[in-house]
This record gives C-alpha cells, structure tokens and sequence, in this order.
C-alpha cells in the first residue's frame, strides 16, 4: 500500500474532523468526493482497528395534539453535544421538522 497516499488521507480525515463543516461541504470546499473520502476513512479505521460508529436513525411519527396541551413530562433527545428539550405540542412540532432535516442531511 502507497505510504504517501495513506498519510495524504489520514491528514485530509483529520483536517476534515477539525473543521466545522459536515463531511460534504468539506469534501466540495476540497473538490473531493465523499464516496472517496469514506472509502479512506474506512480502510484507515480498519487498518488502525478502530472501530467506525454508523449513524442509525429511528422512524418518528408525529402525535397530533392541541398546540395548547402540554406534556406531564419532559421529553429530552440527546444526540453527542445536541440536545432538544420538548415540553409542548409547538416544540414536539419543532422537533420533528428538525430531525427530518436532520435525517436528509445524512
């Protein structure tokens, strides 16, 4: 395997991870692929035996409530350093519109 590649790449992921843009607008700011990006961040991760964490999103299906209507409990969502407290229909309605953008992104 190039020596000179594999060290190009680590310092690209590294530069990438550094910065505070998602992996396609770092790869178009770099004019890369992504599909080139994550083919060497995943044969870097398997030759350095780390272990790559895949994003797993779950169905959220809206409850129609009164906007008025509050919950007994708070709901917390929690997602690295994200977090979205929901305490009514309004942010129930917020958050929702939130993870599904969230979801196209990824």
């Amino acid at each position: 395997m190039n020596n000179e590649k594999m060290n190009l790449w680590r310092q690209r992921i590294a530069t990438c991870r550094k910065s505070n843009l998602t992996v396609t607008e770092w790869c178009a700011k770099h004019q890369l692929s992504e599909e080139t990006y994550y083919y060497w961040h995943k044969k870097i991760s398997q030759l350095d035996g780390v272990k790559t964490n895949v994003p797993v999103f779950a169905d959220v299906t809206p409850v129609l409530v009164k906007e008025s209507q509050t919950f007994s409990t708070d709901l917390t969502i929690s997602w690295n350093q994200l977090q979205i407290n929901v305490s009514n229909a309004k942010e129930a309605e917020l958050a929702d519109v939130f993870i599904s953008k969230l979801q196209s992104l990824c």
